[in-house]
């Protein structure tokens, strides 16, 4: 099921891997760093972080390894951790990070290796930038200590689990929380997917869960639960997931439909981590053994098979390497499925089960197939009378019958029964049409003839009874008369059943699309007139508001780009979230985000006032105010950082604290600075609860020191 290129030994349990320009890079328990070749496998150095030798936690998540050769490590029930830099093949220590009041229990590293959170069991959550050599921010601390961290593909969000059974999202960008969400457990690790709010996760109690902030806070788990406690959860090939567990099974998964692709038996137990490049997938497992799995072993000739749908041979190429299911390529047992099956019913009721068998059987590593299958063959005496009825053109008992055997309705068969029904329907709605005693007598008849089919009985005596309502439905629908058609719907609501209500949304729905792309196009007269006609149809008459709305919206936040007016600008986009990703506002946006890093650079040496002079046109700006609030707070604290060090003996400390505490409040970073310098008695009397802050109405100060 799966092969193996090779397996390495390391003292204890591999708890992060990461490959780097041709080298495998792993951390253990034993704060032992160990690198190999991942051409050869051969070790290539090794390097011991610190000396403990302390019994950890085998599922212990306080190691993480940057693309940029940092590496975070800490001692058992330390409080805080060293962060080590790989630089000309030696290891150097840059800082020993000691954030938090009881030990640290999780850390990461963002995408871009600019920063690492870092947990704790007192559900504080610090972020230290490695730029800047310090914490620039934190999180309000959570009733239980940090689970898991994730960062989103751009690093603009971010993912903080804790054993509270909750997760909170934060915006790293704009430092603002987005939403909590409650779960069933704690969760044990998770990802966010492409670059939007869409996390995937696994929690303690053997679930995995969805949760999409974009679809008005959607949140589902997967039909089935883990066998086994899982562990870590990674992306793999085209639209799957990966979870591994503490057993020796590994879930191969399928994102969209979080339904399992395949369980993959691994050959030890116990996955800590996980680790993957473009053709090899990094199993790390808590006896410290690290197994390197080719992930494209026989892709090619898996693709060729696949595509000449010699099956057979394709699947025993699966039954090799379990990971091909991955590919996209794979699809094409899901696409062609339908049609091996109709093929293995026609071999079934010619009463050859063989060659049915054998077209299906390489589908049976899908256990839905082969149970579909299964069925198919327990129920071939009634599928073959279905299928004789239907051949003969006795439709009427081919409906009874399939009313009593309801799995009938599945059948391709009874598509064909149920079109010709559609068309026996369509004829008598047509004589009704003429309006003359004769024809209508005759649709009438023809009616009553099927009105022994159960499942027909009331579409039947709707059309007798109303038959007058269908016609003035249809009359307005050939005047294009939309709006009086949903009006007649709204007072028949039978009418919404007929196919003709699906046919006029189908039309709203196609005008719809020329509505988005006018819109994409900024031909924004034209979108607004089809989504002015668009309000006729009931079912789009929302999004057709919505449209108008946020075309006016659009050519305001254009006009106001044009005149460089910033404040309209961003009040435009801040009462309107969704015009954060219009074009010509990202471009616009750029002329901030350009300041702000300018700014950063300054903050970084604590010269506020080039701070204050860059920023100071955005300052009175509520959607940019929790960045600004940010970079001023970075300055701040480089600022008295620097006359601590240099003049501490001349500054109004009560002040300057005062000051601060004005803004940000009692915060962790505060908390630090105090610490360092022994000014933690000067803070007492300010409060010391967490909030989330609101800088709309804070002044920011060009310097935060007041001189004696």
């Amino acid at each position: 099921m799966i092969y193996t290129l090779k397996t390495m030994q390391v003292y204890s349990c591999v708890s992060s891997i990461k490959i780097v320009d041709n080298k495998i890079y792993t951390l253990n328990t034993g704060n032992v760093l160990n690198i190999f070749s991942k051409k050869s496998f051969a070790e290539l150095a090794k390097h011991i972080l610190i000396q403990d030798s302390s019994q950890r936690h085998l599922y212990d998540k306080t190691y993480a390894i940057s693309s940029n050769m940092y590496f975070y490590a800490s001692k058992y029930s330390d409080k805080g951790g060293s962060l080590f830099l790989l630089k000309d093949d030696k290891i150097i220590e840059k800082a020993y990070l000691d954030f938090h009041d009881e030990p640290v229990s999780v850390s990461t590293f963002s995408n871009n290796s600019q920063l690492l959170a870092i947990g704790g069991e007192d559900g504080k959550v610090f972020f230290y930038d490695l730029n800047f050599e310090k914490s620039i921010f934190s999180f309000n601390p959570r009733s239980d200590a940090i689970s898991s961290i994730s960062f989103s593909k751009n690093d603009k969000f971010t993912c903080v689990a804790a054993y509270d059974k909750s997760i909170i999202i934060y915006n790293i960008l704009s430092n603002k929380k987005i939403r909590e969400v409650e779960l069933s457990d704690a969760v044990e690790d998770s990802i966010f997917l492409d670059n939007s709010l869409k996390i995937i996760g696994i929690t303690r109690d053997k679930k995995l869960f969805l949760y999409d902030e974009e679809r008005v806070e959607t949140l589902k788990y997967s039909d089935f639960e883990f066998r086994s406690w899982p562990s870590v959860i990674i992306e793999i090939g085209y639209k799957h997931l990966l979870v591994a567990t503490r057993s020796d099974i590994l879930y191969l998964i399928n994102s969209e439909t979080l339904e399992i692709t395949k369980e993959i038996i691994l050959t030890n137990i116990g996955v800590k981590t996980l680790a993957i490049d473009e053709d090899s997938l990094y199993i790390g497992y808590i006896d410290g053994s690290i197994e390197v799995i080719d992930t494209m072993s026989g892709y090619k000739e898996f693709e060729l098979n696949l595509k000449i749908n010699k099956f057979d041979v394709a699947t025993s190429l699966i039954e090799k390497n379990s990971f091909l299911l991955a590919f996209e390529v794979a699809l094409k047992y899901d696409t062609i499925w339908e049609q091996v099956l109709d093929m293995a019913k026609t071999h079934i009721l010619k009463k050859d089960e063989e060659k049915a068998l054998k077209l299906v059987k390489p589908f049976f590593f899908d256990k839905k197939k082969e149970q579909e299958y299964n069925f198919l063959n327990a129920n071939k005496n009634d599928i073959s009378h279905f299928v004789e009825l239907v051949k003969s053109e006795k439709d009427i008992l081919a409906f009874r019958f399939a009313d009593e055997i309801k799995h009938l309705k599945n059948t391709k068969e009874y598509a064909t029964i149920e079109k010709r029904w559609q068309r026996v329907y369509q004829t008598c709605k047509l004589m009704f049409e003429k309006e003359n005693t004769e024809s209508s007598q005759k649709a009438i008849n023809t009616l009553k003839r099927y009105a022994v089919i159960a499942s027909k009985r009331k579409e039947i005596d709707n059309l007798i009874k109303n038959y007058k309502n269908f016609i003035t439905a249809y009359k307005l629908v050939k005047a294009r008369s939309f709006k009086l058609y949903f009006l007649l719907v709204k007072k028949r609501p039978f009418l919404a059943e007929e196919e003709l209500y699906n046919k006029v949304n189908q039309i709203g729905y196609q005008t719809y699309l020329k509505l988005l792309d006018f819109e994409n196009k900024e031909e924004f007269e034209k979108a607004t007139a089809i989504a002015k006609y668009l309000l006729d149809f009931t079912d789009f008459a929302e999004k057709a508001t919505e449209h108008i709305e946020l075309i006016k919206l659009k050519s305001e936040l254009q006009k106001s780009i044009d005149n460089d007016d910033i404040g309209a600008v961003y009040d435009i986009v801040n009462s309107t979230l969704r015009l954060e990703n219009y074009k010509p506002f990202i471009n616009y946006h750029k002329k901030f985000n350009n300041k702000r890093v300018k700014a950063l650079e300054f903050a970084k040496n604590g010269k506020t006032e080039d701070v204050y002079a860059l920023l100071i046109e955005y300052l009175t700006i509520e959607y940019l105010i929790n960045s600004i609030a940010l970079v001023f707070k970075l300055s701040y604290l480089s600022e008295m950082k620097n006359v601590a060090e240099t003049n501490f003996d001349f500054i109004h400390w009560i002040k300057t604290l005062e000051r601060y505490n004005l803004i940000y409040g009692l915060d962790n970073e505060i908390l630090s600075f105090a610490k360092e310098f022994k000014l933690e008695e000067l803070l007492a009397k300010y409060r010391s609860k967490y909030e989330d802050k609101d800088f709309k109405n804070s002044v920011f100060y060009d310097s935060i020191v007041v001189f004696l």
